[in-house]
Parts: structure tokens; C-alpha cells; sequence
């Protein structure tokens, strides 16, 4: 039932091996946990931001395009009655 030295040694060497591998993967884990914490706190809003930045002057844009062709599509249907006008009061080929 006993051990001898040999084998006791051994075992408190695995041992001591488990224990430091054990301590490694708890500093490395609580080191990415310590930089995703300061990654959060330095800039993690600031995408987001950005995000709602850029999707607000998208909108802006999309409105201030669709004013444009209606102001284009009013112009172009007064021009055309214009047209109409001027053809009717004088009928030549380039304006028919």
C-alpha cells in the first residue's frame, strides 16, 4: 500500500505541472477578460455611433433626393405643357 519516494515524487511533480498550467490559463483568461473590458470602455460605442451617424444622413440624403425629382418632375411636366403651348401657337417640325 505505501509508495516509495520515486513514484510520490513523481506524482507531486505532475501535480505541480497541473497546478501551473491551471495558474497560466487563469492570468491569460483574466487578461482577455481585462482587455475586452478596456476595448468596451475606450470605444465600444463609438461603432455604434457611428452606425446611427451614417444611417441618419442616409436618410437625410434619400429625402433630399426624392424633393429633387419631384422638383424635376414638376419642371420637366410644366416644360412639356409649355411645349404643348408653343406648338399649338406655332406648329413647326424641331418643336413637335
Amino acid at each position: 500500500m505505501f509508495h516509495d519516494y520515486v513514484s510520490v515524487e513523481r506524482y507531486m511533480r505532475d501535480r505541480h505541472q497541473e497546478l501551473l498550467a491551471l495558474g497560466a490559463r487563469g492570468r491569460l483568461a483574466r487578461a482577455a477578460r481585462s482587455a475586452a473590458r478596456r476595448r468596451a470602455a475606450s470605444g465600444a460605442g463609438r461603432p455604434l455611433f457611428l452606425l446611427a451617424a451614417l444611417a441618419g444622413l442616409g436618410r437625410a440624403l434619400v429625402n433630399v433626393g426624392r424633393r429633387l425629382e419631384s422638383r424635376a418632375a414638376a419642371a420637366a411636366s410644366g416644360s412639356r405643357q409649355r411645349n404643348t403651348a408653343i406648338c399649338k401657337e406655332q406648329p413647326t417640325a424641331a418643336d413637335c
